[in-house]
C-alpha cells in the first residue's frame, strides 16, 4: 500500500469519537459513580471510627499511643490520608449531611480539594516550632564539623556547603541582628 492509500485511509477513519461513545460513557458512569459514593462511605465511616476512638482531629494524639501509626502500617494508608479521613468525618454528623452542604463534590479527590481550602486546616508551624527545628539543624551541623573523621578536601559538594553556609550567615545577621567578628 502506497503511503498516500495509508494517510488517506487513516485520515478517512480518525473520529473525535468512538462509535456508541455516549452509550459507552453511560455505562462507564454506571459503573464509576457508585463505585465513588462508595469510596467517599468507607472513608467517611473510617474517619468516624478514628475519631470515635482518638478524639476530634484537632486534638492531638498522646505521645506513644501510635495507633495512626499502627493503623497506617496495617491498612496500607499513608499518615496524610488518614489526617484527611478525620477531618472529613468531623465535617458533618452523616455522609448524607455533607452531601446536602456540599452537593458538588462527589469523589475523594473533591473531597482533598476541599479540605484543602477548608479553615480548619492545621495552622502553620508557631516561631517556637521554627526556632527549634532551626536550633536541632544548627546543632547537628556543629556535630558533623566537629567530626575528626571528615575532611574538607574542596570537592564540589564541599563549594555547594560554602555558598550554603555563606548564605546561612547572612540570614542570620539578618533575622537575628548577629554581628559577627572575624575573617
Amino acid at each position: 500500500m502506497s503511503q498516500t492509500k495509508a494517510s488517506k485511509s487513516q485520515s478517512e477513519t480518525a473520529r473525535s469519537h468512538v462509535v456508541g461513545e455516549k452509550e459507552f460513557l453511560k455505562q462507564l458512569a454506571a459503573i464509576w459513580k457508585p463505585f465513588q459514593r462508595q469510596g467517599l462511605e468507607v472513608r467517611f465511616k473510617m474517619g468516624k471510627l478514628l475519631n470515635a476512638k482518638l478524639g476530634p482531629p484537632k486534638a492531638r494524639q498522646v505521645y506513644g499511643m501510635g495507633t495512626i501509626k499502627r493503623v497506617s502500617s496495617e491498612l496500607k494508608i499513608d499518615k496524610s490520608d488518614i489526617s484527611r479521613l478525620r477531618r472529613f468525618a468531623a465535617m458533618a454528623d452523616s455522609l448524607e449531611k455533607f452531601c446536602k452542604k456540599h452537593p458538588k463534590v462527589t469523589n475523594w479527590t473533591d473531597v482533598r480539594k476541599l479540605l484543602g481550602m477548608n479553615d480548619d486546616e492545621p495552622s502553620p508551624p508557631n516561631d517556637s516550632r521554627v526556632s527549634s527545628g532551626v536550633l536541632r539543624s544548627a546543632k547537628s551541623m556543629v556535630q558533623a564539623f566537629q567530626r575528626k573523621d571528615y575532611e574538607f578536601k574542596g570537592s564540589a559538594s564541599d563549594d555547594e556547603l560554602v555558598v550554603v553556609l555563606r548564605e546561612l550567615f547572612r540570614l542570620a545577621q539578618a533575622k537575628l541582628n548577629l554581628t559577627f567578628k572575624g575573617k
